[in-house]
């Protein structure tokens, strides 16, 4: 009775202090509470479907269903929170003057309010599916009895429901003339504890680096398990035995939304929001592979443009050495002239008998050598230089000749590429790899085309042909608007098959980039 009330407890007290915090915050809206007892409603059914689904979750990705369920769903609430921070604050004069104008039409530019559905739909699907998998493994439990489970739970309801409705009041005793501050500060932090919470689950279960364990501990000064500490891990993502890896999505996930409220206008405020969705899948993205990043580089650079990158492989092979080896890289990456493009990536990877582990940081340089078209085929060079981020790994630098033919119907790519580790424990002569991309334009929003991938080995040492690793397999090409955000989304998606022994049965490879202009 006691363990089943305490879970529901503080499972229905994390759901209502959510739904607390945003109808304070979007008091006086009109049409705000069908939006929201929508996304309650939603959320229910959601967790029944999980109630249905329990087992197979459970056992899911190798027993880590659980975990990666809750990291998705946590995720995606912080990067809609944040969006809805961003709006608010662009918005909050007309939103204030609404206050005691029910009624009356939402302020001019278009509310979002199916944002309100959202939010509150994840918190109680979120909250009810933890309660609904935490109940069945305490069922499990020999000597478990249903009855003394459903009278705990009852208690923990009513219990959590009360103390989120009190925490409802004390805020609307607040002056409208400060709310939006103060409910706006709260979103904040509540964004940033969900995606630091979402990144620890994945950490336990070894699907990303933890950086620092246990970067301080302060549970003998107050425990999560406590009212307050489990008050404040709610609010704001009170952690005792926080990891690195949370404090530093945590910090990007505020900064995030803070510098784009400081850019004030419209547009950019929608940038803000998708840039916080875009750096916390960044830093914590899901599993990823191997050796080749898997992206074929055009020689053209466009000034101005923005991008925030995703991208990765795993591998598929019957053997269990290299089967489900993993890599991904994230970037970001601006065109400082018509010429010149800089990026900054991080790399993480892990294999068959390594977890996900930070692999090495890198700063990356694009040069076009000439205007676009100016000659028969377009060039460019391709500089970078990765740190290693552990002591056993060498740092890299890499170089590449880029080259590029098009037509109006037709884009074909090639990269020549050349790897050399450096530093004191380099291991390996320059390497030799090159890659082929050929696109046909159907149209922007979907070009089909495939690729090849070849690495003959190092300069010293070319190896037989049937030595070599190739790889050859079709990829979706496109750019889709999205004007409300002020840019748009690349998107490559693919699987090359092996073509030697020494290669992958397969590889899955994937792309996902923000574009904008700035």
């Amino acid at each position: 009775m006691l363990s089943s009330g305490i879970i529901v407890f503080r499972e229905v007290l994390e759901a209502a202090l959510v739904i607390g915090i945003v109808l304070v915050a979007t008091k006086g809206v009109v049409g705000r509470n069908l939006w929201i007892g929508g996304g309650i409603l939603g959320g229910l059914i959601g967790a029944a479907i999980v109630a249905f689904s329990t087992e197979a979750i459970t056992m899911s990705l190798e027993g880590m269903g659980q975990e990666v369920l809750n990291a998705a769903i946590l995720y995606i609430a912080a990067a809609v929170i944040g969006w809805s921070v961003v709006w608010m604050k662009s918005h909050g004069r007309q939103l204030a003057a609404q206050m005691n104008e029910v009624g009356r039409s939402v302020s001019q530019g278009e509310l979002p309010m199916h944002m309100l559905s959202l939010v509150v739909g994840l918190a109680v699907l979120r909250e009810g599916a933890e309660t609904v998998l935490f109940l069945y493994g305490i069922s499990a439990v020999p000597g478990a009895q249903g009855s003394m489970m459903l009278s705990g739970g009852l208690l923990g309801l009513v219990a959590g429901m009360a103390i989120g409705v009190m925490m409802y009041l004390g805020l609307l005793r607040i002056s409208s003339k400060h709310l939006f501050t103060v409910t706006s500060l709260l979103l904040a932090f509540l964004a940033a504890g969900m995606a630091s919470q979402a990144t620890g689950f994945l950490i336990s279960v070894g699907q990303l680096p933890a950086l620092v364990e246990g970067v301080w501990d302060s549970s003998a000064l107050l425990s999560e398990q406590s009212l307050i500490g489990e008050f404040l891990h709610v609010l704001i993502g009170y952690e005792s035995r926080p990891a690195g890896s949370q404090l530093v999505v945590y910090g990007l996930t505020l900064a995030a939304i803070y510098g784009f409220i400081r850019l004030g206008e419209k547009r950019q405020a929608a940038k803000a929001a998708l840039a916080v969705v875009v750096a916390i899948v960044t830093l914590t993205g899901l599993p990823n592979t191997a050796s080749a990043t898997h992206k074929v580089y055009s020689p053209i650079v466009e000034g101005g443009e923005f991008g925030i990158e995703w991208r990765g492989h795993v591998d598929i092979d019957e053997d269990g050495d290299t089967n489900g080896n993993q890599r991904q890289i994230y970037e970001i990456e601006y065109g400082f002239t018509d010429r010149l493009m800089i990026g900054l990536l991080g790399d993480a990877r892990s294999t068959a008998t390594k977890d996900f582990y930070y692999r090495a940081t890198g700063v990356e340089v694009i040069y076009q050598l000439f205007e676009q078209g100016e000659y028969w085929l377009d060039a460019g060079l391709y500089g970078e230089f990765k740190k290693a981020h552990r002591d056993e790994d060498a740092s890299k630098v890499e170089a590449k000749l880029l080259l590029e033919k098009s037509t109006t119907s037709f884009s074909n790519t090639l990269n020549l590429i050349f790897e050399k580790e450096v530093g004191d424990i380099q291991k390996k002569s320059t390497e030799f790899q090159y890659a082929w991309r050929s696109q046909y334009r159907y149209s922007s929003k979907l070009m089909p085309g495939f690729e090849v991938w070849g690495k003959p080995g190092r300069f010293n040492d070319i190896k037989a042909f049937d030595e070599q690793t190739l790889q050859i397999g079709p990829v979706l090409y496109g750019k889709l608007p999205a004007e409300a955000l002020g840019g748009k989304f690349a998107y490559e998606m693919g699987y090359l098959f092996g073509a030697t022994d020494p290669t992958p049965d397969g590889t899955f490879k994937w792309l996902l980039e923000y574009e904008t202009y700035f």
